[in-house]
């Protein structure tokens, strides 16, 4: 028996049926040598590079070149009698590829008093995919299989498979997923607010002008969490009402369950 090793196909190519990883090899040769043979565990390495010619087509290694290739690695005075299977043949495609991003489908629960640490990160966020034109054109994106997660409060490793269509196929089957929780805590900030879509020669004058602002905040990021993160705002109001309400803006990802106080403010219209 013998074990095939084949080079030179690249992730394009596909072939209709796998080909053989074995074959068996019937030789003749004088008892110590049969004995020394049946010791060994014999490797072909066959490079296939030659073969992809065309697009399509079928790739074939002869008896011939299969006979050549072994003795080859065999004694000089052994002669092979049989090969099992005698040719390899197999229908070959070579595909065309497209990179896509990968796509995770988590449902991740902190334990009480923590929250992420940071999103969850990938070993791979996005991964080549291969088939024909026609199927690749319709895919955007690679899901992973649906990942769930209860009472994290330290660090998780985990590997996630990948949900490939049947339409094309990738060398990649599955990556690794990284999340960390960690205890939170509240940071107070107080911020001037400011009056947004103000009409040319007019000026909103707040009571008060500032509010204190409450935000949720992992223990890793307290101190980084600075008033300059976040900004209170109101609109100029369309119409005269009793007051504004306060929005809070921010584009700080480690900040959540923001609350401010006042939440709303009186207002008097001032003419420049």
């Amino acid at each position: 028996r013998v074990e095939l090793n084949y080079s030179g196909v690249d992730e394009r190519i596909s072939f209709a049926t796998p080909l053989p990883t074995l074959i068996q090899v019937s030789v003749r040769d004088n008892g110590k040598q049969l004995r020394q043979l049946s010791k060994r565990d014999l490797t072909l390495n066959l490079n296939l590079a030659s073969y992809f010619t065309n697009q399509n087509g079928t790739m074939t290694l002869t008896a011939e070149t299969l006979r050549s290739r072994l003795q080859d690695i065999l004694p000089g005075s052994t002669i092979i009698l049989r090969i099992d299977p005698e040719v390899i043949s197999a229908q070959y495609t070579i595909n065309d590829y497209k990179k896509v991003p990968v796509l995770l489908m988590a449902d991740i629960e902190c334990a009480p008093q923590h929250q992420l640490k940071f999103q969850p990160l990938l070993s791979q966020d996005s991964i080549y995919i291969y088939g024909s034109h026609e199927a690749l054109r319709t895919i955007h994106h690679i899901y992973t299989d649906s990942v769930h997660v209860n009472g994290l409060q330290d660090s998780l490793t985990q590997m996630v498979k990948l949900s490939i269509p049947t339409s094309v196929y990738s060398i990649v089957s599955e990556v690794q997923m990284t999340c960390q929780a960690e205890p939170y805590t509240d940071k107070s900030l107080t911020l001037p607010i400011r009056v947004l879509n103000t009409p040319h020669g007019r000026r909103l004058r707040l009571f008060p002008a500032t509010t204190t602002v409450m935000v949720r905040v992992g223990i890793s990021q307290f101190d980084k969490v600075k008033e300059d993160d976040l900004k209170a705002v109101c609109y100029y109001p369309k119409q005269h009402t009793d007051g504004l309400t306060i929005e809070i803006q921010t584009n700080n990802p480690y900040v959540s369950n923001i609350r401010c106080t006042p939440a709303y403010v009186e207002y008097i219209i001032e003419r420049l």
